[in-house]
């Protein structure tokens, strides 16, 4: 089934192409940092040769060598260093032994104001994620409609059963997931007048309302379409990979949340049991007068 990469895939690259961008070790002082940052480097070097079936173990040890980093050199790390080992962690956070433990480290890390700007936006990503799930208020937002002039809200989804599919255009994960799994719930729900879909375009390179517009036109997704221009929706809710699902139900609380694959199931289910024709609808009508 087709997934977004996780982060230990992704690091395989960008580990190696962050080395040649931190400054030059200044001296002595920093040898320390830098040390403990190779062995982060080490680590991945090892995933990437490691059969996936056999990564786990290794993730696991990735994710306390980033965490003891963060704890221990983040003042004098550089901003790559930082980058890179933060927005693993967090990545990697499912892995967390101690939950609690992490969501203080979290905290802890979105009060500080020297973060690279990839990692602050990550970390308020992974922060709303905690503070989301089922029988939560949806949090609000506004994004551009590609069809129409004004802004997608979320009190407009109110008196619906509303599900919010954030994906790319450029994201091919997403793209199947669209295709083989949102597609069809359009097909049979989409008529429905306590149902609504919205599809949330997230940016990103090659990204644009454009460009999305024209691959929703191209597969016949005729149903409602977002841009999320500035990425403060998905930050909301907490979006950490695409594609990523949210049922909203029509007093506005969250029915279901999370990655798009993992969360789809769930959504279908509570679908078929919340729009399902009443039984009354199956009976014949009832005579009339003079019948």
């Amino acid at each position: 089934m087709p997934r977004t990469p996780t982060i230990a895939v992704l690091l395989l690259g960008s580990l190696a192409a962050a080395q040649a961008q931190q400054a030059p070790s200044p001296g002595p002082s920093r040898s320390a940092v830098d040390s403990a940052f190779a062995s982060i480097e080490a680590l991945v070097a090892k995933i990437r040769t490691t059969p996936p079936a056999k990564r786990s173990p290794l993730l696991d040890r990735l994710y306390e060598r980033c965490d003891g980093f963060l704890r221990i050199h983040f003042d004098d790390a550089t901003p790559a260093q930082r980058r890179l080992a933060g927005v693993t962690w967090l990545q990697l956070s499912g892995r967390a032994k101690d939950r609690d433990a992490f969501r203080r480290r979290l905290a802890a890390l979105l009060r500080r104001n020297d973060l690279p700007p990839d990692l602050a936006r990550a970390a308020r990503r992974y922060s709303a994620q905690l503070a989301l799930g089922p029988g939560r208020p949806a949090p609000d937002f506004a994004v551009s409609d590609l069809r129409a002039e004004a802004p997608l809200r979320r009190e407009g989804l109110a008196g619906r059963i509303a599900l919010i599919v954030f994906w790319a255009a450029g994201n091919p994960s997403a793209t199947v997931f669209v295709e083989r799994k949102i597609a069809p719930l359009s097909a049979r729900f989409g008529e429905r007048p306590g149902f609504l879909l919205v599809s949330v375009g997230e940016p990103g390179v090659g990204e644009s309302p454009a460009a999305q517009r024209a691959w929703a036109d191209a597969h016949g997704a005729s149903w409602a379409h977002g841009y999320d221009a500035d990425g403060a929706c998905a930050v909301a809710y907490g979006v950490t990979e695409l594609p990523y699902l949210a049922l909203v139900d029509a007093k506005g609380k969250l029915l279901a949340i999370g990655p798009g694959w993992r969360t789809i199931r769930r959504v279908e289910a509570l679908l078929r049991e919340r729009l399902a024709p009443s039984p009354a609808s199956d009976d014949p009508p009832a005579p009339t007068a003079g019948d």
